[in-house]
């Protein structure tokens, strides 16, 4: 003899199961954005010209500060570049 309430009660939880497992998925915010030049920054991974230099995205090729160097290459010598 077959027990259609245990069958039914099964089929009940995998179809709760799946209907959370949706919801979880489409609530999901999308991945982040990556920052542009003059955004605040915790690493360099968050700006999309990779390089956060105390919590600010620079442009990597500009001279902030106009002393004739770089941002990166300021940040490779640990100097200020603004």
């Amino acid at each position: 003899m077959v027990n259609h309430t245990g069958i039914r009660l099964i089929h009940a939880g995998l179809a709760l199961t799946i209907g959370v497992a949706t919801l979880v998925a489409s609530c999901s915010s999308p991945p982040p954005q990556p920052r542009t030049a003059g955004s605040s920054c915790v690493s360099t991974s968050e700006c999309e010209t990779n390089l956060c230099y105390v919590s600010t995205c620079l442009e990597p090729e500009r001279d902030d500060d106009g002393d004739g160097l770089t941002n990166t290459l300021e940040a490779a010598l640990g100097t200020d570049p603004f």
